[in-house]
């Protein structure tokens, strides 16, 4: 373990350790743009994006006489649809969604070892629908309690060859997944990305020499509460749309008093920065959530004559969360959270009984040169310790996970955009009987993930 993940690890803290030092050396913020206040809005939204991945790992088990090597390849395609409802209310701050995911890969994996090579080719076909909700009423200031909701359906189809054998085998599998959850803290997350969308905007009209002096805090607020005022109406009519918004934000101008002159280079500078600019990415403020979470997951193999099967469980989380803009265009994000959770499949003497606490921590950093570009970078780590009760026998497991991921998006238009991310990821794990030394086992991970994803926004 140390041999392969602590380096890693400490690489990665040094790396953002760096960053964030470079970050504070930026130039002083003009505005406190945390202290801006998102407008009282209900907004619905409806996307589809198809993702390409490729990926690849290299994983090492470390058995008492000796080693064993795989190395895996995949690749995948993703058909997603998108639907959400978002309302920021003074005392209410609700987000439901409902998606439906189609996803077709492919898998290959190469294993060297001695009692058991293998040349194995697998895919997978799935379709998922889900819905997802999540309430949080704020009874008092800066306190809330709330619930949430999440329903998933797995429709899968599977199969697996290994060449070497000659075997082959065919799997279909329905399973459904239900978790009401109850929730309840303090703090509150602003979305306040149309303030840097209005400051953006100002900034090209003063290169332009459309605007010859800065605006104040207050003037730029009010432009960013009526950008997103504006963009978060609903319209069905692109045309009438784009009218309506563009004719909006013209009027405040107007009405202000800053731009003398309305010509062509102005409506110019407008409609660019209005039709190529990012929506709501990032956020202001801290949030503590602690929550309880029953759940039910419903299983059935399809076709092979077996009864379906019930997993009964319990979850009890914590997160904190802490965003902070640290000028125009970087964006700083940490997340600390844990908890435990209890699952009983079957909740019969013949099946185990799963206790496993887990802990993680992540850093998030985000640069934005201009509205329709963003680049971030995140690292994070995670440890899952277990415990499963088996007929009277104790397994423990520990497993440590590190992930580095690089993202960048490019707005092509109002309707499309394009994201390209890669991902690494370190993990090791330490399974042990204790019972049966022989039956321990400890396995290394290695492995990477490209993603070119297309989305484009029906409304």
């Amino acid at each position: 373990m140390c041999k392969n993940l602590l380096p890693r690890l400490c690489l990665l803290f040094m790396s953002l350790f760096t960053f964030h030092s470079a970050l504070a050396q930026e130039a002083g913020i003009q505005y406190q743009y945390k202290d801006f206040r998102f407008p009282n809005i209900d907004r619905k939204a409806l996307e589809g994006s198809l993702s390409l991945t490729n990926g690849g790992s290299l994983s090492v088990i470390y058995l008492p006489v000796t080693n064993a090597e795989s190395r895996g390849s995949s690749f995948s395609n993703n058909l997603f649809l998108f639907y959400s409802r978002f309302r920021n209310l003074e005392k209410i701050q609700a987000i439901e969604t409902l998606t439906f995911n189609q996803s077709f890969s492919r898998n290959r994996s190469l294993n060297n070892s001695i009692n058991n090579p293998a040349n194995v080719v697998s895919g997978n076909f799935r379709l998922l629908p889900q819905y997802q909700s999540e309430y949080r009423y704020y009874h008092v200031p800066n306190r809330f309690m709330g619930y949430k909701m999440n329903v998933v359906t797995d429709l899968g189809h599977a199969f697996n060859r290994n060449r070497i054998t000659q075997m082959d085998s065919r799997d279909s599998r329905l399973a459904i997944d239900v978790a009401p959850g109850f929730i309840f803290g303090w703090g509150r997350l602003e979305p306040i990305s149309d303030v840097f969308l209005a400051k953006f905007m100002v900034d090209d009209m003063k290169d332009a020499g459309i605007l010859n002096q800065d605006l104040t805090q207050d003037q730029l607020f009010e432009l960013g509460s009526t950008m997103a005022f504006v963009r978060n109406q609903r319209i069905f009519d692109f045309r009438r749309l784009r009218m309506y918004e563009l004719t909006e934000i013209d009027k405040w101008f107007s009405q202000s008093g800053l731009v003398s002159t309305q010509d062509f280079r102005y409506f110019t500078v407008l409609n660019d920065n209005w039709l190529y600019a990012f929506r709501n990415t990032r956020f202001s403020g801290k949030r503590t959530t602690i929550g309880l979470t029953p759940f039910v997951q419903w299983t059935d193999q399809l076709g092979d004559g077996s009864s379906p099967k019930a997993t009964l469980g319990l979850e009890l989380s914590a997160d904190y969360q802490i965003h902070k803009p640290i000028n125009q265009y970087w964006q700083s994000v940490f997340e600390i959270s844990g908890g435990a959770l209890f699952a009983c499949p079957g909740c019969g003497d013949n099946f185990p009984n799963v206790i496993s606490p887990f802990a993680s921590v992540g850093q998030y950093y985000g640069w934005f040169p201009n509205s329709r570009t963003r680049v971030s970078a995140s690292g994070s780590i995670e440890y899952t310790p277990s415990f499963q009760v088996e007929q009277e026998v104790l397994y423990a497991e520990n497993n440590v996970m590190a992930r580095i991921g690089l993202s960048a998006d490019y707005f092509v238009n109002f309707q499309c955009r394009i994201n390209a991310t890669i991902n690494y990821n370190s993990s090791f794990l330490d399974r042990r009987n204790e019972l049966n030394s022989s039956f321990d086992v400890r396995r290394s991970t290695n492995g990477f993930q490209s993603n070119l994803t297309f989305s484009y926004a029906f409304f």
